[in-house]
């Protein structure tokens, strides 16, 4: 094994500054998520507050290794139940400021429900040392730009064992809400509406009937970036509701999104005659990508809209022979409707006051509160199977490290 003294890290502070080969030779080029045209894309979003960071780990002037950081203010309490954050409100009365910090992340700063580690694919043998020198090299740089918090995102369940290993013990680590998968490709001859029981199969087609005798219809749109201020209406509506507060988008991230993706970006649109009334963005690489929605809430209940938003993403993923769907975060309940598996994610946070970070330790669980387990609906005629051939299709959804 090299060691870790071989390995040096430079920063830039612009996509640009790297190039396209050492990005793709450190990520999966098939993996829009992960992307070198994404994260272009996030830098022509005008994000709030955001500045970018680029880790690049070199060894004799190879590249080995890329870690996209970001810095922005954030509050402590936008994963915490809702009795933190109860709380926390009162406080803030008083004081505005109360645990929102000015944090350096080391991950997107979006939500893909995915870390946003690079390692070159023929140094996977030094992946502990590369590891080692980053994640030393973010912790200072949270210094240089008087940073609070230190913070990595989001790392899933399968790949946390090795990557934990790497960050110091002096890092809190918690629970973001987790990812969700389902299966909608056909099993044993049977197509995936075909393989539920006769209740889920009825309920989804009476939420098919309650949209159309509503007068809503759906149109798949690639062309999207004239829409970008209706979009974003559409997804703040969902997230001004919503009981953890992710990040907020800009119209200029769905014009920015629809010029680097081009036709690998598309937007599900709801109209109700020419108004629209939902969105849904969606991204193709080796898998489809629903990552955002939005929707008019004055249509929620008469035309079971968020209901008939995760159906249509189905439907479209069968489409598209995509049939290892994704769906994301939150909405756990309605979810389950359709047969999920949960996978669990988490962060690594340290602030940089040792008291406080001895208080964050304290209260874990109120902070990065840990997410139970939904209870398994019993959905399929065959639940066994429909969970084997899922366990299966999301082994390879992201190489290993």
């Amino acid at each position: 094994m090299v060691q870790a003294t071989t390995f040096n890290v430079q920063w830039f502070d612009n996509i640009d500054q790297v190039s396209l080969a050492d990005w793709q030779a450190c990520f999966p080029e098939d993996d829009i998520l992960r992307s070198y045209d994404l994260q272009r894309a996030y830098e022509t979003s005008n994000f709030r507050d955001v500045n970018f960071h680029y880790c690049v780990v070199t060894q004799e002037n190879r590249v080995v290794g890329i870690l996209p950081c970001f810095e922005y203010r954030i509050s402590l309490t936008d994963v915490a139940s809702v009795s933190t954050q109860n709380i926390v409100a009162r406080i803030r009365k008083i004081y505005p400021n109360f645990l929102k910090l000015k944090a350096f992340v080391a991950g997107a700063p979006i939500s893909i429900c995915d870390d946003l580690i690079g390692i070159h694919q023929d140094c996977r043998s030094d992946l502990q040392s590369i590891l080692s020198v980053a994640f030393s090299a973010i912790e200072e740089r949270c210094k240089q730009t008087n940073s609070t918090v230190t913070l990595i995102k989001e790392i899933r369940n399968r790949y946390q064992s090795v990557l934990f290993q790497q960050i110091k013990e002096d890092f809190v680590i918690g629970e973001s809400p987790p990812t969700t998968f389902t299966y909608v490709g056909e099993i044993n001859g049977e197509p995936y509406l075909q393989r539920l029981r006769n209740r889920y199969r009825s309920s989804i087609k009476g939420y098919l009937n309650k949209f159309s005798n509503s007068g809503l219809r759906w149109e798949l749109i690639s062309d999207f970036g004239d829409l970008s201020e209706t979009l974003c209406e559409l997804y703040l509506n969902v997230l001004n509701r919503s009981k953890v507060k992710f990040e907020q988008l800009t119209p200029d991230f769905f014009k920015s999104i629809n010029t680097a993706l081009g036709e690998r970006s598309a937007v599900l649109v709801g109209y109700h005659q020419e108004k629209i009334v939902a969105m849904e963005l969606i991204l193709q690489g080796r898998q489809m990508h629903p990552i955002y929605l939005g929707m008019d809430y004055q249509y929620l209940n008469d035309a079971g809209l968020y209901f008939n938003c995760l159906v249509k993403l189905l439907q479209e993923a069968q489409d598209r022979q995509c049939y290892t769907v994704e769906l994301g975060q939150t909405s756990y309940e309605a979810k389950s409707n359709f047969g999920i598996e949960l996978e669990k994610l988490y962060v690594a946070i340290k602030h940089k006051n040792p008291i406080i970070n001895k208080l964050l330790r304290l209260f874990k669980h109120q902070v990065l509160p840990p997410y139970p387990e939904i209870p398994a609906r019993n959905i399929f005629k065959d639940s066994n199977a429909h969970s084997a051939h899922l366990d299966q299709a999301i082994i390879p959804s992201r190489a290993g490290y």
